[in-house]
């Protein structure tokens, strides 16, 4: 199994369970290789190392080498809880009805048109009421030197002049953009392809060369709006360690 295997695997089952899952193959992967040692005299014969034994030797060695070597997302965030903003992330909202919340909305707006989630059956979404608008999602605190951002969002390229997501990383409290204590890291907006509406389209950044030293920093994803905004979806959000 490839490290980009075990990386599929986690991609493809998110949240806590999958989690859990992995660290318990971590934990029995550490008794693995007593039982291989075990097993290789009986199996191990000279110039054979393409015999089965010897196969599932190193099959032994090698799996928990690559589970152990796997770190945890420092975010991983595709909103299946069904709840905006999801534990441990925070809403800050100029409108309490236009701003983020799960999509697909209750009643939900009609398909072709609106896509549904990118990935599972929950994304979020932030629509407006056509006045500005200021809807602001805070990641949880990440503690790293290093780390690596994407998402996918959608939007309406037809308005994206009105409209925009700003991904920011913040340092202390959200200062609506203050230079300094929030960092502009990109405008997802840009990422949409150009004549198609409501696409999810992937976003990807290294906040690496963002990071302060040494003061943990939470992502704030901005729905900024003027008079004419449109419906925006965010999901898959995904941020390792470099």
């Amino acid at each position: 199994m490839r490290t980009g295997d075990v990386w599929s695997l986690r991609r493809q089952a998110r949240g806590p369970a999958a989690t859990l899952v992995l660290l318990a193959l971590v934990v029995l992967g550490s008794f693995w290789p007593a039982a291989a040692q075990e097993r290789a005299p009986a199996a191990t014969t000279p110039g054979s190392m393409g015999s089965i034994g010897n196969t599932e030797v190193v099959s032994y060695l090698y799996l928990p080498l690559v589970l152990k070597s796997y770190i945890p997302p420092l975010v991983d965030e595709g909103f299946e809880g069904g709840a905006v903003p999801p534990p441990g992330w925070q809403l800050l909202s100029t409108d309490p009805v236009f701003t983020w919340r799960t999509w697909p909305f209750t009643p939900p707006y009609p398909p072709p048109t609106y896509p549904p989630a990118y990935e599972g059956s929950f994304s979020a979404a932030c629509d407006t009421a056509g006045d500005p608008q200021d809807e602001v999602l805070l990641s949880p605190l990440i503690y790293s030197a290093t780390a690596h951002l994407q998402f996918y969002s959608f939007g309406s390229t037809q308005f994206w002049v009105n409209y925009h997501l700003y991904v920011w990383l913040v340092l202390g409290e959200w200062d609506n953009g203050v230079p300094v204590d929030d960092i502009l890291v990109l405008d997802a907006a840009s990422d949409w392809p150009l004549g198609q509406d409501y696409v999810w389209s992937l976003s990807s950044v290294d906040l690496t060369p963002y990071l302060p030293a040494g003061t943990p920093v939470r992502i704030a994803f901005q729905y900024k709006a003027g008079a004419d905004g449109d419906l925006l979806g965010l999901d898959s959000i995904l941020v390792t360690q470099q």
